[in-house]
């Protein structure tokens, strides 16, 4: 999934410039082997994309899968039931 809108509003790196600086941030934190473990897991079949990288996921209001779905998986353990799927339907 693409994030649309704020992200990349205005910039004036170019994509290349970009990816250069992704590259080296996940390199000097030892995220780049990780992230190459993911994607050949997703390659080989164990996993798809959207298993492993779900949780990242951009909605559109900015924050992130699991920032959206945490608290309410929370809730759901403390309760003991599933919170609906679609509220107020």
């Amino acid at each position: 999934m693409v994030a649309r809108g704020k992200y990349a509003e205005g910039t004036r790196v170019s994509v290349e410039k970009s990816r250069q600086e992704i590259e080296r941030t996940l390199k000097r934190y030892g995220a780049d082997q990780f992230i190459k473990a993911k994607l050949e897991a997703v390659e080989a079949g164990i996993v798809t994309f959207e298993e492993e990288f779900l949780p990242q996921t951009v909605l559109p209001d900015g924050s992130r899968v699991n920032e959206w779905a945490q608290p309410q998986m929370e809730q759901a353990y403390l309760e003991g039931k599933m919170p609906p799927l679609l509220p107020g339907v």
